[in-house]
């Protein structure tokens, strides 16, 4: 990781509210920080999901997929506007943040099978191939609280 990175990272913990630390994750060299959704509205078709990543190796890795036992399926998704779904996964390089938001690619989940709300949490698996799976929590707020 470079100087420049690592400080970056280290600027974002320092300030990072207290519940943003209790939920992050680790998958070896991967970083994975606080995960979040907005609250998904009556009529959504799918829940967006955002949060950074951080791949401290020496290789990229690739999320290839995701699934949660509340959603029919875990897409990917390219951007707000565009409702294209994205086949081949996110490619987190080595040594820079990426960040999955609302602008760029991010997790798109579809077909709830309970309805979720601000301060509920969802159940997510990440799947990075043969660099392993790692459960996380998705906190379902506005604006990530950030």
């Amino acid at each position: 990781m470079s100087l420049l990175s690592a400080m970056s990272l280290a600027g974002l913990l320092a300030g990072a509210a207290p519940s943003v630390l209790a939920h992050s994750y680790k998958l070896g060299e991967l970083s994975i920080g606080h995960i979040w959704a907005p609250p998904p509205a009556e009529d959504a078709e799918g829940l967006p999901v955002y949060g950074p990543f951080l791949n401290n190796g020496e290789e990229s890795m690739t999320l290839q997929g995701a699934s949660s036992p509340l959603a029919e399926r875990v897409t990917f998704r390219s951007d707000e506007e565009d409702a294209e779904e994205l086949t081949g996964g996110l490619e987190i390089a080595p040594g820079k943040p990426y960040a999955m938001a609302p602008w760029r690619p991010h997790l798109w989940v579809v077909g709830l099978k309970e309805s979720l709300e601000e301060g509920d949490s969802l159940e997510l698996t990440l799947d990075f191939g043969e660099a392993g799976q790692k459960t996380i929590e998705v906190e379902i707020e506005e604006g990530g609280s950030h």
